[in-house]
C-alpha cells in the first residue's frame, strides 16, 4: 500500500491530571516503555535442538495501552493511563500526498507469487474491484492503474501475428516461385521449432515472460529467414538432378 501515511498512536496527558495524580511526564513515559516490550529471552535446550524463547508483550493499538496501570495504592487502587490521557490511533502527521486525476488516492500494488501468472492475477484482481465497486459509498472509486499484464497480452499478440504473417509469407513466396508441396514442409517447420522450445520449457524452468517473448520474437524471424533460403537451395539442387533426401540435408548447409 502507498500513499498512506504511518501508523500512529498519540497519546496525550494534560499537566494537571499529572499535578492532581503526583505524576512526571517522563515517569509515565517509562512506564509506557517498560509495558510495550519484545526482547530475547534466552534459549531452552531440547533433543531435537534449541528453542529461542522471546518476550512479546508489544501493544499495538490503543485500546491496549488504555491498561497500562501507572500508580497504585495500598489499598488496591490504581491509576491507569486510559484514566489520565487520550489516547488516539491515527497516521503520522506528513506531507505527503498521494492523487490520481486530480482526486486524493491510495496505491495498492498487487503482485503474483509462486506459480500465478500477470494474466491470472489481473482478471482476479478486475473481477474482485467489480464486486468492491457496489460496497463502496458514493465518494470512493476505484481504478486500474498501470497493469503489467496489458503490456504481456501485446508482446504475444506481437510474436502470434509476426508468426501468422511469416507463415503466409513463407507458403505465398515458396509456392510461387518453387512448389507447393515444398512451400509447405517448409512452412511446417516454422510451428514445429516454436513448439519444440516450449516443450523444453519446463524442464529447463523457463516461463512465458517478457523476456522469453522477446527471444521468441527475434527467433521468429531468423527461422522465417532461414526457412526460405533453406527452402530455395534445397529446391536449385533438385532442380540440378540431386535426389530429394540429399538435396534437403545438402541445402541446410550450403
Amino acid at each position: 500500500m502507498e500513499g498512506v501515511p504511518p501508523l500512529e498512536i498519540s497519546i496525550e496527558v494534560p499537566r494537571a491530571a499529572l499535578e492532581s495524580y503526583g505524576l512526571t511526564l517522563a515517569g509515565v513515559a517509562r512506564q509506557i516503555d517498560a509495558a510495550s516490550l519484545e526482547l530475547p529471552g534466552g534459549n531452552i535446550e531440547t533433543r531435537g535442538g534449541d528453542i529461542l524463547v522471546r518476550m512479546a508483550d508489544r501493544r499495538y493499538k490503543g485500546a491496549d495501552f488504555a491498561d497500562i496501570i501507572l500508580k497504585g495504592s495500598m489499598t488496591g487502587g490504581t491509576v491507569r493511563l486510559g484514566d489520565i490521557a487520550t489516547i488516539t490511533d491515527g497516521y503520522e502527521n506528513t506531507h505527503q500526498e498521494t492523487y490520481y486525476k486530480g482526486m486524493r488516492a491510495v496505491r495498492l500494488i498487487v503482485q503474483r507469487v509462486g506459480d500465478e501468472t500477470p494474466t491470472g492475477v489481473s482478471k482476479a484482481v478486475h473481477e474482485y474491484l467489480d464486486a468492491l465497486r457496489e460496497e463502496l459509498p458514493e465518494n470512493i472509486t476505484v481504478a486500474i492503474w498501470d497493469d503489467d499484464s496489458d503490456i504481456l497480452r501485446d508482446r504475444i499478440d506481437l510474436l502470434t501475428r509476426n508468426a501468422r504473417i511469416g507463415l503466409i509469407l513463407v507458403l505465398l513466396l515458396l509456392a510461387l516461385f518453387m512448389e507447393v508441396h515444398l512451400a509447405f514442409w517448409v512452412a511446417l517447420g516454422i510451428p514445429i521449432s516454436f513448439l519444440g522450445a516450449f516443450l523444453l520449457f519446463p524442464g529447463m524452468d523457463i516461463s512465458i515472460n517478457m523476456v522469453s517473448l522477446f527471444a521468441l520474437i527475434v527467433t521468429l524471424g531468423m527461422v522465417v529467414d532461414d526457412a526460405i533460403v533453406v527452402g530455395e537451395n534445397a529446391f536449385s539442387k533438385m532442380e540440378k538432378g540431386v535426389p530429394r533426401m540429399r538435396a534437403a540435408i545438402e541445402g541446410r548447409g550450403k
